[in-house]
């Protein structure tokens, strides 16, 4: 979608630098918009799904939900997505999520203790977008 649709260059257009992409023409308040609307719409989707399968629903961050956060922050970081916006792609997220299952099964499989495997995931995340942050000044 994102690269063979004009909504998904539209993204990249303005994720990558909205004063260039409304001096092109592009209307940045629509496109910024729909996608928090798409975005908004899969979340709950994602949720209604959760709760379907666990049987419960929360809202707090200190349960499954702050945990999902993290992996999905850390699993597009690692596949090199700007946090900053218009670099990525879904093939590389893919990727970054499928190193991070890795990692993750690794640490179960050696029994280390959860609160290091957070520490490991932030520090995975600090280190892909410092490496992201170099990579674009240059």
């Amino acid at each position: 979608m994102l690269a063979y649709t004009v909504f998904g260059r539209h993204l990249y257009g303005v994720g990558d630098n909205r004063n260039a992409a409304r001096l092109s023409g592009l209307k940045v308040d629509r496109t910024v918009i729909i996608t928090f609307v798409l975005t908004g719409t899969a979340c709950g989707l994602s949720g209604l799904i959760d709760a379907s399968t666990t049987g419960s629903g929360t809202s707090s961050t200190s349960g499954l939900g702050g945990e999902l956060a993290l992996l999905a922050i850390a699993g597009v970081a690692l596949g090199g997505s700007s946090i900053f916006g218009g670099v990525g792609s879904v093939w590389r997220t893919v990727l970054g999520v499928l190193m991070l299952g890795v990692i993750t099964n690794g640490f179960n499989l050696l029994a280390v203790a959860d609160y290091w495997q957070d520490i490991v995931r932030g520090l995975l995340i600090i280190v892909a977008v410092a490496i992201g942050f170099a990579v674009d000044r240059r």
